[in-house]
């Protein structure tokens, strides 16, 4: 990357790399420290390998999409990945290994009183919540938070779902990128007992959990 396109941050501009050309699938991209610009990207794009390095930036807007089958590294720069509204979000996967961290900037939709509370689970591998009050669901005991008086979360954790107290505003979730299967036996440590309300007492959450993508991009669902 070379921001030699004056005023033109977009990724496909061949004029913003060496030699003019737009770097494809299978290609190992760099972007270094420049004085003009760093890339936006609001289309697909698919590399094979990408290092931001440090002090440099890099967008992925809403409906973007980026697409790393090789390593991702990121240490000490500006990546951020971002939705515009509910049904247009920036997107990363990463296929190899990914180091270093990305901040990923989730869209809340304005609501009433009624509709404050949303549920959203971390986008990144990280403990910390961005600022604003998180509760997770306790399945075994029937309820939100972490005491019988609903105190908020604290600490986050992959793959667990949360209900947070936001509206028209954007949360910025930073951390590292999820690569590979998640372990959620954090959220749902519970055998067949907890499941089946005849096989134990209290009944609590009815056997209901709340689980969350842990990923930076959409998962396929199905059906199980």
């Amino acid at each position: 990357w070379t921001g030699g396109a004056v005023a033109d941050p977009d990724w496909s501009n061949n004029l913003n790399w060496v030699n003019g050309i737009v770097p494809g699938a299978g290609e190992t991209v760099v972007i270094p420290e420049v004085t003009t610009h760093y890339p936006l990207i609001t289309g697909n794009v698919t590399i094979d390998n990408l290092t931001v390095r440090p002090l440099a930036a890099l967008t992925v807007n809403g409906g973007g999409t980026l697409t790393v089958n090789g390593d991702l590294i990121t240490t000490g720069a500006d990546f951020e990945i971002n939705s515009g509204s509910t049904t247009s979000s920036g997107s990363l996967i990463v296929n190899g290994t990914a180091t270093g961290n990305v901040t990923y900037n989730r869209f809340m939709p304005t609501g009433t009183e009624e509709t404050l509370y949303r549920y959203i689970s971390l986008p990144v591998s990280s403990t910390t919540f961005p600022a604003g009050s998180f509760w997770r669901w306790d399945e075994v005991n029937g309820r939100w938070g972490e005491d019988q008086a609903e105190a908020v979360t604290t600490e986050g954790a992959s793959g667990i779902g949360y209900t947070v107290a936001a509206t028209g505003t954007s949360l910025a979730f930073t951390g590292t990128v999820l690569t590979g299967p998640v372990n959620i036996s954090a959220t749902a440590p519970y055998d067949a007992t907890h499941i089946y309300q005849e096989q134990r007492t209290p009944w609590g959450g009815g056997g209901w959990n709340l689980l969350g993508n842990p990923y930076p991009s959409a998962i396929r669902g199905y059906n199980n």
